[in-house]
Order: C-alpha cells, then structure tokens, then sequence
C-alpha cells in the first residue's frame, strides 16, 4: 500500500513539474483571474491537506485505545466519502451550513445587529470540509497501517510517564509516523488542487478555481 501511494504520489508531482513548466508558454495569458483562480487552489489544497493530517494522529490514537469497533466505522466513513461524488457531498455539506448562517442572521435581526458575517456558509469553509470528507482515505490507510505495525509496548510506556493523549501523538507516535503523514499531505494537496465537480457547483457565485478556468477555456475554444 505504501509503495503504490509513492508511485502516485511520484506520478502526481511529475505531472505538477510539467505543468509548471507549460505556465512559461502561456504567460501572456496570465491575469487577475487566473492568479486569483490559482490562488483560491492552492490554499485550500494546502488548508485541506494540513489540516486532515493533522487531524488524523489523535484520531488513530483514539481509535487504537477504543478498539477495533471504532476502526471499523471510521473506515466505513473514509470509503463513503471516497464513493460519493464531490458535488453530492459539496451540497450535502452547503445546506445544513447555509440553514445555520440564515438562523444566526435571523437572531441578530432580532437584536438588531446591522452587519452579520457568513461564518460557517463561505466556499472557503464547505470546499475544504469536501475535500477532507473526499480525499480522508488517502491518509487514513496508510497511516493505519503504520499504526498497527508499532508495538503495544509504546502504549503501556507513555501512558506509566504520565503523558496525555497530544502528548502522545507529538512525542511518540508522530515522528515514528511522519513519513506517512508528509505521503498524506502531498497526495491530498493535488488531489484537492485537480478537484472540478465540486468547485464547479460554486462557480456560480463568482468563484474560480484553477480547474473551472481551464475547463471554461477549453469549453469556450480559448485554451490554445
């Protein structure tokens, strides 16, 4: 598993390494909304990846100390995730985010509140929630597997130091997994930063990826 994961993952970067490459060819398409399209990518590839890793060593911790019930559900959700289409779970995640925005702004119409910012219905937000909810098994399984191969031992000796479960992850179980967790945040970052379903249901709204941008090029005839 983790020989495949370093093929595509070398696969990926390979293909990124040419594209950037091409970019020197077209710079006299370069604009505003390209650069801002580029941009709105790279930061919720790179916000996505971050924080799912991050995320995932107290997580698999847990899951090592509650058993292998809880294991065998987080692995059922990782796959759904995967097996749903990115638009289904951009508007699975939109909705619920957007009826809670309108009920907050509907509470500080009430107390009269004169501006009211989204705070959980933004692109930003539901983007990022889709692609850790999408791209999750990408760094589930290997990081799984790595957990299972550390001994038990490791377990019974932090918890006789007196260390807490971050203290835990930080000091035992992340430099013995932080191969895995660098795998992680590559593959997740072009994963997120090649997504087009999903970016496309908001595009819409103004908003631009670089994948909606080349994809309307294309569609338009433009893209030489």
């Amino acid at each position: 598993m983790i020989t495949a994961n370093a093929l595509i993952c070398g696969k990926k970067i390979q293909l990124i390494v040419i594209k950037i490459i091409s970019l020197g060819y077209i710079r006299d398409g370069w604009s505003a909304t390209l650069l801002d399209a580029l941009l709105n990518s790279l930061t919720m590839a790179s916000l996505a990846a971050v924080i799912l890793c991050a995320m995932m060593i107290p997580f698999l911790l847990f899951i090592r100390l509650a058993g292998l019930r809880a294991g065998r559900v987080s692995f059922a959700l990782a796959q759904w995730g995967y097996v749903f289409p990115a638009v289904a779970l951009a508007t699975g995640i939109a909705i619920p985010l957007i009826a809670l925005d309108n009920g907050l702004r509907s509470l500080d119409m009430l107390a009269e509140i004169p501006f009211v910012p989204q705070l959980f219905s933004s692109v930003w937000l539901i983007m990022v929630l889709v692609y850790c909810a999408k791209f999750s098994r990408f760094v589930l399984e290997p990081l799984s597997i790595r957990m299972a191969n550390i001994p038990s031992i490791l377990d019974q000796a932090s918890a006789m130091a007196g260390l807490t479960l971050w203290q835990r992850g930080a000091r035992v179980y992340f430099p013995l997994l932080k191969p895995q967790v660098m795998m992680g945040v590559v593959i997740l970052f072009f994963e997120g930063m090649k997504e087009l379903n999903a970016a496309f249901l908001f595009r819409t709204f103004g908003w631009e990826t670089l994948p909606t941008y080349v994809f309307r090029l294309a569609a338009d005839n433009l893209l030489q």
